[in-house]
């Protein structure tokens, strides 16, 4: 059977905001200070947007793995609320 996931020793950050909700730096300067901090991994959870994940996608020689993230605003609100702002992709 295939390994499901591969193994590896490095540092993530699970839990980034960039200026597109409540963050101070753009996609690319925090990319630029996880690589700086020796980090492997980042997953950017923007409040309601994506748009901090499709900025990444535009650049180019990443040398962290991307994981695509969003906090989701849980409010009284019909059904299909759109909160999220773009697309992935």
């Amino acid at each position: 059977m295939p390994a499901l996931a591969e193994v590896s020793n490095g540092r993530a950050n699970l839990h980034l905001h960039t200026i597109f909700s409540d963050g101070e730096l753009e996609p690319a300067q925090v990319v630029e200070a996880h690589v700086a901090a020796g980090f492997t991994a980042i997953a950017l959870t923007d409040h309601d947007t994506l748009a901090g994940i499709d900025a990444l996608g535009r650049l180019e020689g990443r040398r962290l793995r991307m994981i695509a993230g969003v906090e989701l605003s849980i409010e009284d609100e019909p059904a299909g609320g759109g909160w999220i702002q773009g697309e992935l992709g």
